[in-house]
C-alpha cells in the first residue's frame, strides 16, 4: 500500500504506475520519480525527499539502451541511501526520437508527460515542416500538444497574425503567441499550468525555453543564451530537468534539438495529416499512390489548391522514413532472434556431448 498517496498524486503518479506498484514493489521499496538524469546516476524525489539514484545491477543488465530510465519516469527504489533504482514503472506517454546517427536506437527525451508545448520563434526558426515532424512524434507518444509562438516582439502584429494563420493550415492543436520578453500571452498559458499534472518544452535551439521557464516561474532558473546570427541558437540546456512551479505543476525542459529523427511516429504522421488520408478515401483505387492514377483525389485537391505541394512532399517524405525505420528495425529483429537462437542451439548440443561421454 502506497503512504501518502495524495503526495504522490500531486507529483505525477497514476493509475497505471499505482497498479504496478501494488503487484510488484517489495518491503521497504517505495516510489519516486526521476526529476534529472546525470550521466551514470539520476535525481529522484520521493516520500523521503530527492537524492541521487542508481540502477541495480539487474536492471542495468535487464534493460536495453533504449529503454533505461528517462527524466519524468516513476521508478521502485529502496527507502534510504545510496537510492538503488529496482524497477521501472510503466509510462502513461513518452516522447522519443530515434538517436542521432546510424543506430536505429530509441532515444527518450520526456516521460509521462500530460502536455508538450512545442516552441517556435517567428524568426528563421518558423517552419511548418519542421513543426509537421515535432507534431508526428509528440502525438505517437500518447501526450497533448500545444505549439508556442514565440519572440512575438520581433514582429508587427499584422506579421504575426499571418504567421499564426500560416501554422494553424498544418494542423488544429491549441497556438499561441507569446513573448517571453514582453510578458504577452503569459496569462494563457498560464491556464494550462494545473497541480498534478506534467508540462514537457520542447524545439529547438534557441526558441526560448529557457526564457519561458524562467517566465513562468518569476524566478532565474535556466540559463538562457543569444540567438547566432544564423537564427539556429546556442544549446544553454545540456540536460533534461524537472521544475515545480507554485501552481502545482511540473516543467520538463529538454535541450534543443538540432537532429530530430522518427521513432515509431506512424499514429502520429496520420493524425498530423489526417486531411490528407480523408481524401485518400476518395481516390478511385483503394491502393493508389497519388503519382499518376487516374481519379486520385489527393491529385486533384493539390491541382485545385485546396491541398499544397509542399505539405503533400512533407506527408510523403515523413510516412518514407517512418516505413525504412521499420523495416530496419524488422531485420535488427531478426538478427537478434536469430542471434539468440544460434546460443541456445550452440547449449544445446553442448549438453548432449557432455551426456554422450557418461
Amino acid at each position: 500500500m502506497i503512504q501518502d498517496l495524495q503526495y504522490y498524486r500531486a507529483l505525477g503518479l497514476r493509475d497505471i504506475q499505482i497498479q504496478a506498484i501494488e503487484e510488484h514493489a517489495q518491503n521497504q521499496e517505495e516510489p519516486a520519480r526521476i526529476i534529472e538524469e546525470h550521466k551514470d546516476s539520476y535525481t529522484i524525489i520521493s516520500g523521503n525527499g530527492s537524492g541521487r539514484a542508481f540502477l541495480s545491477g539487474k536492471l542495468r543488465f535487464e534493460l536495453t539502451a533504449g529503454n533505461l530510465p528517462a527524466t519524468g519516469d516513476w521508478v521502485l527504489t529502496g527507502s534510504q541511501e545510496p537510492y538503488i533504482i529496482t524497477e521501472l514503472l510503466p509510462r502513461f506517454s513518452k516522447f522519443s526520437r530515434k538517436i542521432p546517427g546510424k543506430k536505429t536506437t530509441e532515444q527518450i527525451i520526456a516521460a509521462n508527460v500530460d502536455l508538450i508545448f512545442l516552441v517556435m520563434s517567428l524568426d528563421n526558426n518558423f517552419n511548418l515542416r519542421r513543426a509537421e515532424r515535432y507534431l508526428s512524434l509528440i502525438q505517437s507518444g500518447g501526450a497533448d500538444p500545444v505549439i508556442l509562438l514565440n519572440k512575438v516582439d520581433l514582429l508587427s502584429r499584422e506579421e504575426a497574425e499571418n504567421k499564426l494563420k500560416d501554422i494553424l493550415t498544418v494542423t488544429n492543436v491549441p497556438v499561441h503567441l507569446l513573448s517571453a520578453i514582453t510578458g504577452e500571452g503569459k496569462d494563457i498559458i498560464a491556464s494550462y499550468l494545473k497541480k498534478g499534472i506534467t508540462i514537457a518544452l520542447t524545439g529547438s535551439s534557441g526558441v526560448g525555453k529557457s526564457s519561458i521557464i524562467n517566465a513562468l516561474t518569476s524566478d532565474h532558473v535556466q540559463e538562457t543564451g543569444e540567438t547566432r546570427n544564423d537564427d539556429k541558437g546556442r544549446h544553454t540546456t545540456t540536460s533534461r530537468k524537472i521544475f515545480f512551479l507554485e501552481q502545482g505543476c511540473m516543467l520538463l525542459d529538454t535541450p534543443g534539438m538540432r537532429e530530430l529523427q522518427l521513432w515509431d511516429a506512424e499514429e502520429g504522421i496520420s493524425e498530423v495529416f489526417s486531411d490528407i488520408l480523408e481524401l485518400a478515401e476518395h481516390c478511385k483505387y483503394s491502393d493508389c499512390t497519388h503519382d499518376q492514377e487516374p481519379g486520385c483525389a489527393v491529385k486533384k485537391a493539390m491541382e485545385e489548391g485546396n491541398l499544397s505541394q509542399d505539405r503533400y512532399r512533407s506527408y510523403h517524405k515523413l510516412k518514407s522514413e517512418a516505413s525504412k525505420q521499420q523495416s530496419m528495425l524488422d531485420e535488427n529483429f531478426l538478427i537478434q532472434k536469430r542471434k539468440r537462437e544460434k546460443a541456445i542451439h550452440k547449449e544445446i548440443k553442448k549438453m548432449l556431448k557432455e551426456r554422450g561421454r557418461r
